[in-house]
């Protein structure tokens, strides 16, 4: 890669490491980013010699490189990577291309992505495996690539945006955990959405996973299920079961809620099955599972006070995430919805608030855009204008569910900082010492 010519389009997370990692190489880098605000960083990456030249806007100069590496948050459509003649890759692609192992865990679908690469994390850390986790969770894999070894385990949280731009992305094994309506206002289609994510399994991984209750699975994969004893792993009568390994698991001890867990579960082990099944592995593998705890934003039992119990579950910024976690709890339930729409209807949502919710609170940009939608609810909802302005009080017995089914950023940087607010301001901090 040597003296080769190459725009980076994009300064975010992914974006900044592709310039770390290219000027290690050698490369010519020119840098293209729509934001005036990256222009004091453009100019001191260009003083301190990591680029050599850049642009606020998006302009013909793109087009006069080698090869074009594309972040995630760049439309796809942008009408200047039309006239391109040279090859167009992500971030993703890069990096697969630099790993030094071939043992790569893919893993990607609408919801449950983060949860089950971090549990696939835990497993392979309990077994002592050399474990890197990148990709969507906030590592870039070219952050990571070059510090593999023949043995490492690379596991990476693959988004649709991440995979428009493949090639020769080859992951050893991976998995679609779900298909719902999701980035409806990046994508004309569900159905386009879903060939964007079929692109994780182009070469055929040696482990395919779908979904056998999922409405896009497909024959001749691997499959798990919650209701389907004809997939190869499934759930029955509290135990999943893995015959092909002769495998039982009672999931009575397992610390994380909810049903969409258990599949998120299964989908791991199938995935790290290459891994953990040996002579003595079974009880380790159980073990490893029965000690996961979860992560932070995601149905998080926060404290309880004054009878009711609090539940973070801020991670959830689709519609079909928190009909997940509405299904988690039996019901009186104080709904919290609101943020940055991403244009999937709320109708899903519907009967769940109708036998489950006892009053809704909206708030934040698409408050207006939700109560319309939900006007049926009229006589149990409160809006306010931001997260900052709410005022609850939760009755003795009920379950405060803050699972908002938009994005973050209209009023934060992201989803881990509006989960912390509902944490420290909704809650009460002074409340949490010592509870869970």
């Amino acid at each position: 890669m040597y003296k080769k010519k190459i725009t980076v389009i994009g300064l975010g997370i992914s974006g900044t490491s592709v310039i770390d990692f290219l000027c290690k190489k050698g490369a010519i880098i020119f840098v293209s980013d729509s934001s005036e605000r990256s222009k004091s960083k453009l100019e001191a990456l260009k003083q301190s010699g990591k680029i050599n030249a850049f642009e606020v806007g998006h302009t013909e100069k793109i087009l006069a490189a080698d090869l074009i590496v594309i972040s995630p948050g760049v439309p796809r459509d942008l009408a200047i990577l039309e006239q391109a003649d040279v090859p167009i890759i992500s971030e993703l692609e890069l990096g697969f291309r630099y790993l030094n192992t071939k043992n790569v865990i893919a893993v990607t679908g609408t919801n449950g992505k983060t949860t089950t690469v971090y549990l696939i994390e835990h497993i392979l850390k309990y077994f002592k495996k050399d474990v890197f986790l990148c990709g969507n969770v906030g590592t870039p894999i070219t952050a990571i690539a070059e510090r593999t070894t023949k043995d490492s385990i690379v596991i990476i949280e693959v988004s649709s945006y991440q995979l428009e731009w493949v090639d020769q992305f080859e992951p050893s094994a991976a998995a679609i955990l779900n298909i719902t309506p999701d980035h409806l206002s990046r994508y004309k289609s569900i159905e386009e959405y879903a060939e964007v994510k079929f692109r994780i399994f182009n070469h055929r991984p040696k482990i395919s996973i779908l979904n056998m209750d999922d409405f896009f699975s497909r024959p001749a994969y691997l499959s798990f299920s919650l209701n389907n004893k004809e997939a190869d792993i499934y759930l029955d009568n509290n135990r999943v079961i893995f015959h092909a390994k002769n495998f039982k698991f009672d999931i009575s001890f397992l610390k994380v809620i909810g049903n969409h867990n258990i599949a998120n579960i299964m989908a791991a082990i199938l995935l790290v099955q290459d891994f953990c099944f040996s002579l003595n592995g079974i009880q380790e593998l159980k073990n490893a599972i029965n000690s996961f705890e979860g992560l932070e934003h995601r149905l998080k039992l926060v404290c309880e006070k004054g009878g009711a119990r609090y539940v973070n579950d801020s991670k959830s910024t689709n519609i079909d995430s928190t009909r997940v976690a509405l299904e988690s709890f039996e019901g009186n339930i104080i709904l919290m919805l609101g943020g940055e729409h991403k244009g999937a209807s709320l109708s899903p949502l519907v009967p769940l608030i109708k036998r489950k919710v006892t009053k809704l609170i909206i708030f934040g940009e698409s408050r207006e855009l939700i109560k319309d939608e939900l006007k049926e609810f009229s006589a149990m909802t409160e809006i306010f204008p931001r997260l900052a302005d709410v005022k609850l009080k939760a009755e003795s017995g009920g379950t405060v569910l803050f699972s908002p089914a938009c994005a973050s950023f209209d009023e934060f940087k992201n989803y881990k900082e509006r989960g912390d607010f509902f944490v420290d301001k909704i809650c009460c901090k002074d409340h949490l010492d010592g509870i869970l």
